[in-house]
């Protein structure tokens, strides 16, 4: 199913104009640096680390931290299926 659906999707690109690379991989993870970057050039309100265990996002809280964020005020540390209520 996924090759078939990756296939597609590819055939599509092309059509549109699209180059793409065949047997390349990428870790998909940034770097500090770039987090850095983006954080400065989005300037978010607040940040939610996700897609992380706990270990992992507390790492993050504190690396937003360095940037002037502070822990449950504007950077939160949830679980899945929690809400976030912010006035």
């Amino acid at each position: 199913m996924n090759i078939g659906n990756r296939f597609r999707i590819g055939q599509q690109l092309r059509i549109a104009g699209a180059r793409i690379f065949e047997d390349l991989h990428v870790s998909g993870h940034a770097y500090q640096e770039d987090h850095y970057e983006f954080l400065q050039m989005l300037k978010p309100q607040h940040i939610i680390p996700a897609h992380a265990d706990m270990k992992m996002t507390a790492g993050y809280a504190d690396f937003a931290g360095d940037l002037g964020y502070t822990l449950n005020n504007n950077v939160h540390l949830i679980r899945n299926g929690q809400r976030l209520m912010v006035n």
